[in-house]
């Protein structure tokens, strides 16, 4: 098969599998909400304002071990930013903190390790700890590399825009 055929593959597939992801989240977050006593905005709601970016990702301590990220979701309600574990490893990035714990959208309690590495989205980057994803869990820009990045949602866009000045006291 010709490179640009299987890139063309690898993409649809990665399209499929984020889309896939998406709608499981939102079928969790439905549960969740309704397991509560609450009810959520029709879908077709969420999906207008859920986007994904490009993002490059750096060994903070040799920057030419890098990877880039082709799709990975904006999500401001999740604090960290998730990278494949696989793609982290592959360019140095160490385990720093092991068996920390998240809460899913869905309730669910989980671990994974996290590490530090320079993420870049256009010409913005900062350092940040980054989650090692496992298989099956979403690819996240969160809140906090986003704030590193001062970079805000423009939701009617769907796009990340300069944040502006930065306050300072």
């Amino acid at each position: 098969m010709p490179k640009t055929a299987s890139a063309s593959k690898k993409a649809k597939s990665d399209d499929q599998l984020l889309d896939q992801g998406i709608s499981q989240l939102l079928q969790a977050v439905k549960q969740h909400v309704a397991s509560k006593g609450g009810q959520m905005l029709e879908e077709g709601c969420i999906n207008r304002f859920t986007f994904t970016v490009g993002a490059k990702i750096e060994n903070v301590v040799d920057r030419e071990q890098a990877a880039t990220i082709p799709k990975m979701l904006v999500d401001t309600g999740s604090e960290y930013t998730w990278v494949p574990a696989t793609t982290l490893e592959k360019i140095g990035v160490k385990r720093e903190k092991k068996d920390l714990a998240f809460v899913m959208a869905n309730g669910q309690q989980i671990t994974r390790s996290v590490g530090f590495a320079i993420v870049r989205v256009d010409k913005a980057f900062t350092v940040d700890e980054v989650v090692f994803a496992e298989i099956g869990d979403l690819l996240l820009l969160g809140a906090r590399s986003l704030e590193g990045l001062n970079l805000i949602v423009d939701s009617r866009q769907k796009k990340l825009v300069a944040a502006g000045p930065l306050p300072v006291a």
